[in-house]
């Protein structure tokens, strides 16, 4: 085989692995796992510190659950940022959580946002939402207290069972672009979209709306 064959070969090989690489990570992270391990232990406890006043339930917001790490991060060389991002192939927009450490190595994670209309108000509170869980999923936090954690049992009971069409037309109309009482659906079933709502929950959840009106 003569010698610029075997470089042709050699250059393939190194295309195809790093197109294989994790794009959710930097092409290392040796610096970066040590100091986040180090960071996570010494996480302060976060609390519940809202109150849904639909479902009389508690829940930590945002600026709770990053308060309860920012130190641990910081005197690690961590540093932790969001930002939202077009999908080209779908249109659709992306929320970026990103742990950027002092090295420049990093970790991300990526959600896409579903808003239950095509508004500004309704993707404003979408990206709220997701950046709460999106914060609190790549850093690992949890909260206090937290009576929600049923080991999955809520979701392997009503996984097969979601609104259909219909329902969640009936739904929308209903709630009549109240973006509070949606945030609240969406904070309770711990869900992304109304139409995720557990088909049995939907006369309940109909009751409860119109009562609240």
């Amino acid at each position: 085989m003569e010698p610029n064959q075997i470089e042709e070969i050699k250059v393939m090989i190194e295309e195809m692995i790093a197109s294989q690489k994790d794009p959710h990570q930097s092409e290392s992270i040796a610096e970066l796992a040590p100091a986040f391990a180090k960071a996570q232990s010494i996480y302060k406890n976060v609390g519940y510190n809202r109150e849904n006043p639909f479902f009389k339930s508690q829940y930590a917001d945002l600026n709770a659950v990053l308060n309860g790490v920012r130190d641990a991060l910081s005197q690690n060389g961590l540093s932790f940022y969001q930002y939202t991002e077009i999908c080209p192939k779908t249109d659709s927009v992306l929320l970026k959580s990103r742990l950027l450490h002092s090295s420049g190595q990093w970790i991300q994670s990526v959600a896409k946002l579903l808003p239950p209309k095509n508004d500004q108000q309704s993707f404003g509170s979408t990206l709220s939402y997701q950046r709460r869980y999106g914060a609190m999923t790549l850093l690992g936090i949890t909260i206090s207290g937290d009576t929600t954690d049923d080991d999955g049992e809520h979701t392997r009971k009503n996984y097969e069972e979601t609104l259909t069409d219909t329902q969640t037309t009936k739904l929308l109309n209903m709630i009549d672009g109240d973006q509070d009482m949606i945030n609240n659906l969406l904070s309770v079933f711990k869900i992304d979209h109304v139409s995720y709502i557990p088909k049995k929950m939907f006369d309940g959840v109909m009751r409860k709306i119109k009562d609240s009106k």
